[in-house]
C-alpha cells in the first residue's frame, strides 16, 4: 500500500522570549562552529583589544559584507545599552 506524500510547509518562526531591549528592533542569533585553536585566537584578540568576542564578530560580518559590495548593516545589540561602546 503506497502512502501519499504531501509537501511540508516551512515552519513558522516561533515567538521569541521577552527581550531586555523591549521596544528596540529585534536581533537574531547566528550559530557557527570553529575549531579550538581558532576560538582561542579570537578570544585572545578580544582580550588584547579590550572588547567582546561579539563585537569582533559584528566587525567581521560587516567586513565580509563590504568585501562583496553590500551595505555593512550588522549591528551589535550589546553596545546599544552599554555605558562604553566596545
Amino acid at each position: 500500500m503506497a502512502t501519499k506524500r504531501t509537501k511540508r510547509r516551512p515552519r513558522e518562526i516561533s515567538a521569541r522570549a521577552p527581550s531586555p531591549t523591549a521596544g528596540a528592533k529585534p536581533f537574531r542569533g547566528v550559530l557557527t562552529r570553529i575549531n579550538d585553536e581558532g576560538l582561542r585566537a579570537l578570544r585572545l584578540l578580544a582580550v588584547e583589544r579590550d572588547t567582546r568576542l561579539q563585537t569582533l564578530m559584528i566587525e567581521a560580518i560587516n567586513d565580509l559584507l563590504r568585501k562583496y559590495r553590500r551595505p555593512a548593516v550588522a549591528s551589535n545589540p550589546l553596545t546599544q545599552f552599554s555605558e562604553n561602546s566596545d
